[in-house]
Formats: C-alpha cells, sequence, structure tokens
C-alpha cells in the first residue's frame, strides 16, 4: 500500500512539472500580445531562477529583451542559451540576424534624414548584437562623423578595421579623418597601406607626399611628390609641390611646378606671385620686372606686384621708372587693401 502511495505521488508530481512550463510560455505568450513586454520578462526571469537549465527559456528571454531593445540582455540571455544546449541555437542565429538587418536599415534611414543620433545608436546596436560584423562599426563611424564626432568617428572605424583589415573604403576614410585633424602619421600609415594595395592610387600617393610634407620629412616629401606628379593634371598638387621645394632651397624647381599649376588651371595670379617671390630671391630682376607686368595685366591695382615691379625697376637702374611706381602707390594707397 505505501509503495503504490509512494509511485502515485512520484506520478503526480512529475505530471505537474510537465504541465508548469507551458503555462508560463501561455502566460508569456499572452502578456507579449497584450504589449506587456516588461509583464513578459519579469515572468520569464522568475521562472528560469527555478529552472536555471532551461536553455528555452532563455532563448524565449532574449526574444523578449530583443522586442524591448535591451540589446546587451538579449545577447546576455542567447549566449546562456547556447551554453545550456545546441538546440536553440538555429533560432538564435535567425534573431540576431533579424535584429542586426532592422538595426541597419533603421540606421541608414535615419541617417538620409539627417538625424545623426538615432542612426548611430541603430548602428551601435547593430554591433552590440553581432560584434564581428565590421560593416556595423564602419557605418557607427560614418554616422559619428556626419555629427560632427570626429574621436567616435574614428574609435569605430579602426574597430571595422580590425575586423576587416581588406576593408580599403574604411581604410581610405581613416586616412583622410587623420588628415584633416592634423594627425599625419596615423594618416600617413593608412596611406602607405593603400598604396600598398593600390599602388596606382592618386589619393594615397597625393596624402603620402602630403604627410611627408607636413611632418617635416623633406627628403621623403620630395620623392613622394616626384612619384606624385609624374603624370598630374592637378594644379594643387604642383603648387603644393612648388611650395615644398622653394622651402627646400630648389627655386629653380619651384619656379617651374608653378609654371605646370598655371598650365594645369590653377590660380593664375596665385601661381605669378609665387613665381616672382622666386624671381625676387634668386635677383632676376628682368624676369621679374616682366611677370610683375604680366600680374598687373590682370589686375592694374595689386599693390603687390607694384612694389615689386618699383624693385625691379630701381634694381635695374631705372630710377625714374621706380618713382613713378612709387607715386600710384601713394595714389592708391587709401583704395587698396
Amino acid at each position: 500500500m505505501r509503495k503504490k502511495y509512494a509511485f502515485g505521488a512520484i506520478l503526480l508530481f512529475c505530471s505537474s512539472l510537465w504541465h508548469c512550463a507551458p503555462a508560463v510560455w501561455q502566460q508569456t505568450d499572452l502578456a507579449r500580445r497584450q504589449g506587456k513586454l516588461q509583464e513578459a520578462a519579469q515572468t520569464v526571469e522568475t521562472y528560469l531562477q527555478q529552472h536555471p537549465d532551461d536553455a528555452g527559456g532563455f532563448y524565449r528571454l532574449g526574444e523578449i529583451y530583443g522586442q524591448q531593445a535591451r540589446w546587451e540582455e538579449m545577447m546576455t540571455a542567447f549566449r546562456r542559451s547556447r551554453s545550456l544546449s545546441e538546440r536553440w541555437e538555429p533560432e538564435i542565429r535567425a534573431s540576431t540576424a533579424f535584429y542586426v538587418s532592422e538595426r541597419l536599415n533603421r540606421g541608414i534611414a535615419a541617417q538620409k534624414q539627417g538625424r545623426f543620433t538615432a542612426a548611430l545608436e541603430a548602428f551601435r546596436a547593430a554591433g552590440i548584437i553581432e560584434p564581428e560584423n565590421p560593416l556595423a562599426f564602419r557605418l557607427q563611424g560614418e554616422a559619428a562623423l556626419a555629427g560632427g564626432d570626429t574621436t567616435l568617428a574614428i574609435s569605430a572605424l579602426e574597430t571595422s578595421l580590425e575586423k576587416d583589415p581588406a576593408d580599403r573604403s574604411t581604410r581610405r576614410l581613416l586616412m583622410r579623418i587623420f588628415f584633416a585633424t592634423a594627425q599625419f602619421q596615423a594618416s600617413l600609415d593608412q596611406a602607405s597601406h593603400l598604396e600598398k594595395a593600390l599602388p596606382d592610387d592618386r589619393e594615397a600617393l597625393r596624402l603620402i607626399a602630403y604627410n611627408y610634407d607636413r611632418l617635416n620629412d623633406l627628403p621623403r616629401a620630395l620623392t613622394a611628390y616626384e612619384t606624385l606628379t609624374a603624370d598630374s593634371a592637378s594644379a594643387s598638387e604642383w603648387q603644393a609641390y612648388a611650395a615644398l621645394q622653394f622651402r627646400c632651397g630648389r627655386y629653380n624647381q619651384a619656379r617651374q611646378s608653378s609654371q605646370n599649376a598655371i598650365a594645369a588651371g590653377g590660380d593664375r595670379r596665385q601661381n605669378l606671385r609665387a613665381i616672382a617671390q622666386i624671381l625676387l630671391i634668386t635677383q632676376n630682376f628682368q624676369s621679374l620686372l616682366e611677370t610683375a607686368g604680366t600680374i598687373l595685366e590682370l589686375d592694374p591695382r595689386d599693390r603687390a606686384a607694384l612694389r615689386l615691379q618699383q624693385i625691379a625697376y630701381a634694381a635695374l637702374g631705372n630710377s625714374a621708372a621706380a618713382a613713378q611706381i612709387a607715386e600710384k602707390l601713394r595714389e592708391y594707397q587709401n583704395e587698396l587693401p
């Protein structure tokens, strides 16, 4: 009789356990359908305190956290589920893929609308859900940059590059940001990496030259500019090269580079002024007189050109012409800046 009673008690106990879990999930599903997500989460949390080895319970808890946008807690619950059983792995992968895609799309839409803070929050969520996804961090960097936070942009882009070192678009963006924020060695590192992969990449070649120039590494800067301008049709590149050559005392080369800048469509007046300074330093007064005259053809009231012309006339011994220029300067001094 006792054995029969004991066996019946065991059956009753097992039956109560069997029916406990479905009742919890029915209650939880009802709360979720009614939008009572906090109530649903608390119900599952209480259940898991009593059943800490239920992998399915942790998966369901993670799903509820996902609906609440509690991303870190969601991933903690999913990791707990995985550690207990592989049974829920397909569902976990499907859920994380869904939420990553949804957050990325939400962030892209927000960024297009100029809502950079919202975009950044969405991309951050994607990075929490899928920490090895380089796109989530690259988009974080782009959103932070668009919102004016270059420090955060650099951090996110560096993280993205760590996860995908072959991503040239991220490396290029980092190169540009570092240069714009006067972090020239860091910009040079990124530019050099790009140039190794793409030897003919003009932007990488340009920033290698510009960074060496800013770092005052003159020998390497000269070599880099020589490579850059070998087939350059860029006025700005020739002007930068001319400025460096001038600093290095390579006046004839600087003069030629300024002429190349003019030929490439650069500002004629600005480059003629650079040439005039070279002619003044090298005391080539006849050419200085001609160059100053060309500038004055562009702007007859260019006071700097008039002064150079006055100096050239005086150096060539034409004191009368120098005096005429001096008189003209006196007439213009109240008109010219």
